[in-house]
């Protein structure tokens, strides 16, 4: 039989037992970003090879650690392994799914569509030494031997930039996910999937406080109880006046940067518009409020933090 043939009949058969409980919350099609190259335990549909059972408790959980993992199923030592990876130092420290797909890809052998340039090239030597070590520590400076200093050296800093923790957002092999973030990020300007396009940002950033509707904690970006980050990135069910920056919601990259930025909260002076000639932004924060003027709005546009002091009755003259 064909091996596409093959493929078809392990994604058409029904779900094991074992796996039953899984799809029941689990959506089997959304798993992965798709591809024709499937994992035969992820085809057969039988989670329990890889998974545990997580209960109540909403994280993943996996039945061994890391590359133990995989080494339940695959022969490390074995000459066809040792071949496929022999440009990769035998240290144990890279993990496998920082390259492969554990559940399905578009390439053969697994292998993800977003890899690391050196990588992808079979270049570790940008990297590593011969013996596997990295030229430099971990953090900016390795990542610097390639990327622009520039983009880094601004005199706002987001945290993680900042202290050089890289390998906090991105991995430095492969990753299904947008820029070799360890989560889902688009790159798109609008959001349209519940803000599944910005959920990375949100296992830092106070989800309630940027998603809560008023009254609730929210950050410093309000306008008395109005959460406008709320407004920005949550799609309006109907159009109301207070939108200002249209109906669409959007990403949060459209107004902060990544690593760092020249103004306050990491926001933007040009809005990512994918265009050759983009709109400006110019964002203010003071202690009370602030204000930004960008193209998407039309005119400058205020916020304060807390309501205005309502003036104090003269008292009764006698």
């Amino acid at each position: 039989m064909p091996v596409a043939g093959a493929l078809t009949l392990l994604l058409a058969l029904a779900p094991p037992t074992a796996a039953k409980e899984c799809l029941d919350c689990h959506e089997y099609a959304a798993i992965s970003p798709g591809g024709t190259v499937v994992h035969p335990p992820f085809g057969e549909k039988d989670c329990g090879s890889c998974h545990a059972d997580h209960g109540d408790g909403n994280r993943l959980v996996l039945t061994e650690q890391g590359n133990a993992l995989c080494e339940q199923c695959h022969a490390f030592t074995e000459a066809p392994f040792l071949a496929a990876h022999h440009k990769i130092a035998p240290t144990g420290k890279a993990a496998c799914s920082g390259c492969h797909d554990p559940h399905r890809a578009p390439s053969r052998r697994l292998l993800r569509a977003g890899l690391h340039e050196p990588v992808k090239a079979g270049t570790c030597e940008k990297c590593h030494r011969s013996d596997g070590k990295l030229l430099l520590p971990v953090g900016r400076g390795l990542c610097l031997i390639c990327h622009k200093k520039a983009d880094f050296a601004r005199p706002v800093a987001h945290e993680p930039a900042k202290k050089s923790l890289c390998l906090d957002c991105h991995d430095p092999h492969g990753s299904g996910s947008a820029r070799l973030l360890k989560g889902a990020y688009s790159l798109a300007r609008e959001a349209s999937a519940a803000g599944k396009e910005y959920a990375f940002c949100l296992t830092c950033h106070d989800r309630e406080g940027i998603l809560g509707g008023e009254g609730q904690r929210t950050t410093r970006f309000v306008d008395g109880a109005r959460n406008l980050h709320a407004l920005h990135v949550l799609p309006q069910e109907k159009k109301s006046t207070d939108r200002t920056a249209g109906e669409k919601a959007l990403t949060c990259r459209n107004c902060h940067e990544a690593h760092s930025a020249i103004t306050a909260a990491l926001t933007r002076t040009e809005l990512d518009c994918g265009a050759s000639l983009c709109m400006k932004m110019e964002f203010r924060r003071g202690d009370e409020g602030g204000e930004c003027m960008a193209s998407c709005h039309g005119e400058r546009v205020k916020y304060r933090r807390a309501p205005a002091a309502s003036a104090t009755p003269a008292p009764p003259q006698p």
